[in-house]
């Protein structure tokens, strides 16, 4: 699958469809290579029907602001680029207010493929 991006914009967004208990929605995700997890917003992880409150497990995570616990949370399903992965344990955390994206598309949902960026054309593949 390959998609085009704005080479020269400040984040590279992936509009996602992810799917809860009780709710699916369509979600723009900034691709990060830098993340080892994917990261979800609490607000779009709890309108999916999913209590941040009883997680798989917490972790700490390192942030701007200090440390900080986060919650995750094994999301039913998520689709991007062409590709799916079930029940992807992913970060529930609140992101900074006004961020032009819902979370970070991280490197486990790249796992197993072959992910090429091209920065001269402007294009994502996903093999």
């Amino acid at each position: 699958m390959t998609t085009s991006f704005n080479p020269v914009a400040s984040f590279i967004p992936v509009i996602v469809r992810l799917y809860g208990p009780l709710n699916n929605v369509r979600a723009r995700l900034a691709l990060d290579t830098g993340a080892t997890q994917t990261l979800i917003s609490k607000e779009t992880v709890q309108f999916l029907g999913y209590d941040v409150d009883e997680p798989v497990e917490t972790i700490e995570l390192v942030t701007a602001s200090g440390e900080e616990t986060s919650p995750v949370i094994a999301i039913r399903m998520i689709e991007a680029l062409e590709q799916a992965r079930r029940d992807l344990p992913v970060l529930c955390h609140n992101l900074p207010s006004g961020a032009p994206f819902d979370g970070l598309l991280g490197l486990d949902f790249f796992r197993g493929q072959r992910l090429t960026l091209d920065f001269r054309e402007g294009l994502i593949t996903l093999d």
